[in-house]
């Protein structure tokens, strides 16, 4: 037997039954949503690439740039569609019959492109609909764009994600889209649920369980703040130089428990030494 290591800081891997039906699922969606673009005028191959687990915040914190996200319900859960700001560009090229630029640069869609985006995600829906297996198709709508993708409060910050990512090549040019669903929500849309034999530990197990756990030692990391610098900024500090941080004093700092936002508090002092003051915890 080869046993297989867990970083429990990790939410936990999709059961592989889930995720056996879901690459089917998405990979029959992927091609006819190339099917289906191709009725539009415009050719492109879509495929399907990875499905993996992650926390909303490092998700999230993941799409620099300007790229577009949409809310997607399915089974009314919320779910988003983030779509790259150069494949948007791509997409709303190739339904216009035009060419890209040698250098495509990251910038702000025209009202057509827009449409013409929510076009294709209005395809990819219909798509994902037509290419379920089971007895009864999900609900699954378009509701409105994410205005800011990286600050989403679509999702809570303990809920793990299933990051569905496809690779979409129009115009010769080749981007990734990700679907994040939370995992609760593709549990529940498949049937499955977790379950295994239920073992109830004996009293000096417990203890030693309970021992194991009081004596862990997580890190707790207070921010002061953060700035971006340029490299020649960077390379012009000194001795003595002010560097001005985006957080107010007047706002609480967070704290972090392993890398997550815990707690909101004030810094001080106690005996000499800094110290931080716990006003609130954040929500889970």
């Amino acid at each position: 037997m080869t046993l297989q290591t867990h970083d429990f800081t990790r939410p936990l891997r999709l059961p592989p039954d889930l995720k056996a039906r879901l690459v089917y699922w998405l990979n029959r969606a992927n091609a006819i949503f190339a099917e289906s673009m191709g009725t539009l005028g415009l050719t492109l191959q879509a495929q399907a690439l990875d499905q993996h687990t992650a926390w909303p915040a490092e998700t999230l914190d993941s799409w620099t740039g300007k790229p577009l996200g949409y809310r997607m319900f399915l089974a009314g859960d919320p779910t988003i569609l983030a779509l790259p700001n150069r494949l948007a560009q791509s997409l709303a090229a190739g339904l216009l019959g035009d060419s890209l630029p040698s250098e495509m640069s990251e910038r702000a869609l025209s009202p057509v492109e827009s449409n013409l985006c929510e076009l294709t995600v209005k395809t990819f829906i219909s798509s994902l609909i037509e290419a379920w297996s089971g007895e009864s198709s999900p609900t699954i709508e378009l509701r409105d764009r994410e205005p800011n993708l990286r600050r989403s409060k679509t999702f809570r910050p303990n809920e793990p994600l299933v990051v569905c990512r496809s690779s979409v090549n129009v115009l010769g040019s080749e981007q990734l889209w990700s679907w994040l669903v939370r995992v609760e929500t593709m549990l529940e849309l498949f049937g499955t649920v977790p379950s295994g034999p239920v073992v109830t530990p004996s009293a000096p197990q417990r203890h030693q369980m309970e021992s194991l756990v009081r004596g862990m030692k997580l890190p707790l990391t207070v921010k002061l703040g953060r700035v971006q610098l340029t490299a020649p900024q960077l390379a012009d500090l000194q001795v003595g130089d002010v560097i001005v941080l985006h957080q107010r004093t007047t706002e609480p700092l967070k704290a972090f428990v392993s890398g997550r936002p815990a707690f909101l508090g004030w810094p001080g002092q106690i005996a000499g030494k800094q110290a931080f003051r716990i006003e609130s915890e954040l929500a889970k």
